[in-house]
């Protein structure tokens, strides 16, 4: 009896630390949420406390002769870090979209970091657990259509950012799951930009991003590729970020200064660990029960 109710205890345990280590992140997933201080910048910054950001861009490509090949080729031709995730059936059918195909093996062969932003920019807690899956893993499908190689998609941004914030834990444990099983990792963001709300406001662009660094905010930023409004705030903004000391980064290196590996890495050892999670607890319910057999 001593001997049950010890494996019993030993099961429970396991579960506690591998399920419940984060009473708001269940599953206990790698990410980079929505916390003031997303990372240790001192393991990115070249000085002490300096103003780490990570530019990124939502909701691209939107096809020839847009923003997006705009707010591209200007990083580009200024070598400034950032990072893009796409959606491929959104402003454009990227399977159809010989020029929206173009963009993204520019961002690809500007060496900038890509994730996914999901196929058609969905609401995914509305959505069914197929669907989401579907949704998730839809715009690798796409690239490796018309991209040899394809690269490996291991970023995730979920559309609104749901239900990643301002959701509820029950939408949380199943989107963060599904996303995390297929291999992607959650990026949040620390300050928006709010660019989706500012017309052909220049100002109304820039001034959210620096007001946030002058209330001593840092971290991810986000906005989005296919405003020409955004394309022409980005060099006041880079200016103003510049003149305010910050130093800019991609997230794959805000992932590498927080878990020491990329995003890549991170969640194929996570999915290794979970495997063999199930595959212990599922072995120790099996002796519990069989030993409940001679007990009771």
């Amino acid at each position: 009896m001593k001997f049950f109710l010890l494996l019993l205890s030993l099961y429970f345990t396991i579960d506690v630390i591998y399920c419940q280590t984060d009473p708001n992140n269940t599953y206990n997933v790698p990410l980079l949420d929505f916390t003031d201080n997303p990372v240790n910048k001192s393991l990115l910054c070249s000085t002490p406390g300096c103003c780490a950001i990570a530019l990124t861009f939502d909701d691209g490509p939107d096809g020839a002769g847009g923003a997006t090949d705009a707010i591209v080729d200007f990083l580009h031709s200024i070598n400034l870090p950032a990072t893009f995730f796409i959606n491929t059936e959104n402003w454009v059918n990227v399977n159809t979209d010989l020029a929206a195909q173009k963009s993204i093996k520019n961002i690809v062969e500007y060496r900038f970091n890509l994730g996914t932003h999901t196929v058609h920019h969905k609401n995914l807690p509305d959505l069914n657990n197929t669907d989401i899956a579907d949704e998730i893993v839809g715009v690798q499908t796409t690239l490796n259509k018309f991209m040899s190689p394809p690269p490996r998609l291991s970023l995730f941004r979920a559309p609104f950012g749901k239900p990643y914030q301002d959701d509820t834990q029950t939408h949380m444990n199943i989107v963060s799951k599904i996303a995390a099983d297929a291999g992607y990792f959650h990026v949040s963001w620390q300050i928006d930009s709010q660019d989706y709300s500012c017309g052909n406001n220049i100002t109304c662009v820039v001034d959210p991003i620096l007001n946030a660094v002058d209330r001593g905010e840092w971290g991810i930023v986000l906005m989005h590729f296919v405003y020409q409004n955004t394309a022409n705030a980005l060099p006041s903004i880079i200016d103003g970020l510049k003149q305010r000391k910050c130093e800019f980064f991609t997230i794959e290196q805000l992932v590498h200064a927080k878990y020491g590996k990329s995003s890549a890495d991170v969640m194929d050892d996570y999915n290794r660990k979970s495997k063999a999670t199930t595959a212990t607890s599922s072995a120790f319910l099996l002796i519990i029960f069989i030993f409940s057999k001679f007990l009771f």
